[in-house]
């Protein structure tokens, strides 16, 4: 890794399949020279009710409609969300979160040049899922999207539209740490037939929200939930 602050930090990988990561034990002052400036926060704005009504609608509208294409499918999708993520309050997320299961229908699009082929489903879901984490706030992820078994096909492009990996993300920002959610979470690690990457952002999303580090050590993680109240009591 580069230098940080005249300091070298290098990372490796530690005991049971953790990450480690050696450097400075203290941070440095935030106008130490090489110090990373903090982002500019945006400034929420409320919506007022008729505003929010209006902006759902017309959300509504694209979730209903028909698919000309991938691309034009995804333009409209971000213009309609982008109205709704000025206002991170919870009914936004609520209402968010309402349309996921929405009936959404429509045969599948190609899009990277014609290297993949998803439903527009797929797409709707994920573009609601992200818009739900970016607010961070109300709206609940369904615990049947965790436990949706990954059934795609690999692509050149390596991109997938697959609302898991968005799901796994949304529940890391929500904070969502009921155990219905962990104990999906935990029970889904190692699923035979699944990327690697997939259990990556489980185990991301389970040190989240419940503050452990077990890396990917499942049988850890599996004894650890054991037992916590709503765990199963036996470890797996």
């Amino acid at each position: 890794m580069p230098p940080f602050s005249s300091n070298v930090l290098i990372s490796s990988t530690g005991p049971g399949k953790r990450g480690t990561l050696w450097g400075p034990a203290v941070a440095p002052p935030a106008n130490a020279p090489g110090a990373f400036a903090a982002l500019p926060k945006a400034v929420a704005q409320p919506m007022t009710e008729s505003r929010l009504k209006s902006a759902l609608a017309a959300l509504d509208e694209v979730l209903a409609g028909p698919a000309t294409s991938f691309r034009e499918l995804r333009r409209v999708l971000s213009a309609a969300l982008e109205p709704l993520l000025v206002d991170p309050s919870p009914e936004v997320g609520e209402a968010l979160a309402a349309r996921l299961e929405s009936p959404i229908a429509g045969p599948p699009l190609r899009g990277f040049g014609g290297k993949l082929q998803v439903r527009p489903k797929q797409i709707k879901q994920w573009y609601l899922l992200r818009a739900i984490g970016l607010i961070a706030t109300g709206g609940r992820i369904p615990v049947t999207m965790l436990e949706a078994p990954w059934r795609e096909t690999p692509n050149q492009p390596e991109k997938y539209f697959h609302p898991l990996p968005a799901a796994l993300w949304a529940v890391s920002q929500l904070g969502q740490r009921d155990p219905a959610t962990i104990g999906a979470l935990v029970t889904r690690l190692g699923a035979p037939g699944e990327p690697a990457w997939l259990d990556g952002d489980r185990v991301g999303a389970l040190s989240a929200i419940t503050g452990k580090h077990f890396g990917y050590d499942r049988a850890a993680w599996r004894r650890w939930w054991a037992t916590q109240p709503g765990g199963q009591g036996t470890p797996r």
